[in-house]
C-alpha cells in the first residue's frame, strides 16, 4: 500500500476526485447542489442526516491516516423516477412529527423499586430498596442513590407525574409531599 503523504492512500485520492467521500465529510449543501443538477425537485427542507441515508451509497473502503485506518467512502446516487415532492413532503413532515412527540410526556417522576447486591463476591447480601425518583423515559436509565439503573432492571410501583420537562429541586419536593399524604 502506497501513501500520498500521511494522510490517505492513493486508491484513496483517487476515489475523492472521482467524487467518493467518507460520510463524515458529505455536507448539505454539496448533497443539494448535486440534487439540483439531476432534478429540478425541492429537497432543501430534508435533514442533512435524511440527505445522507437516501442519496448516498458505500461505494468501498480505503486506508486513511497515519494508523491505516479502514475508512468507509460513500458515493451520490440518485434515481430521478423514484422521487416526487409528495414523498419528500411525507419524509419531512414524519422527521417533524418524532420530533414534536419526543418532547410530549418524557419525564417522569415515580416510585420504584430495585434489587442491587451488596457485600463481596464470597458472602453476598441482596437488598431492595423503594425510592421516589425523577428519570426520562427516552434514556432507558434511571439514576438512584445506589448508581444508574436499566429501567428493563426496575418496577415502576406507581407513576407520580408525567411532564415534558424535569421539575426543579422545589417542585419535586412539593410533589412528593403532596402525594404522599
Amino acid at each position: 500500500m502506497v501513501y500520498n503523504g500521511t494522510r490517505m492512500s492513493y486508491r484513496a485520492y483517487e476515489a475523492y476526485e472521482n467524487g467518493e467521500k467518507p460520510l463524515s465529510k458529505w455536507k448539505k449543501d454539496e448533497i443539494l447542489d448535486l440534487l439540483s443538477q439531476e432534478s429540478e425537485l425541492d429537497f432543501s427542507e430534508m435533514t442533512l442526516p435524511m440527505l445522507k441515508e437516501f442519496f448516498l451509497i458505500k461505494s468501498g473502503w480505503h486506508h486513511t491516516g497515519k494508523f491505516n485506518n479502514k475508512t468507509p467512502f460513500y458515493r451520490f446516487e440518485f434515481d430521478p423516477e423514484s422521487w416526487n415532492q409528495d414523498q419528500i413532503d411525507y419524509c419531512v413532515a414524519a422527521k417533524k412529527g418524532e420530533k414534536k412527540q419526543k418532547k410530549e410526556n418524557n419525564y417522569i417522576t415515580a416510585r420504584i423499586i430495585y434489587h442491587f447486591r451488596a457485600g463481596s463476591r464470597k458472602h453476598p447480601i441482596y437488598n431492595s430498596e423503594v425510592e421516589i425518583v425523577r428519570f426520562r423515559s427516552l434514556d432507558g436509565k434511571v439514576k438512584t442513590k445506589n448508581g444508574n439503573k436499566l429501567l428493563s432492571k426496575i418496577t415502576i410501583l406507581n407513576e407520580i407525574e408525567k411532564t415534558d420537562r424535569f421539575l426543579t429541586d422545589g417542585e419535586f419536593i412539593k410533589e412528593v409531599n403532596k402525594n404522599e399524604k
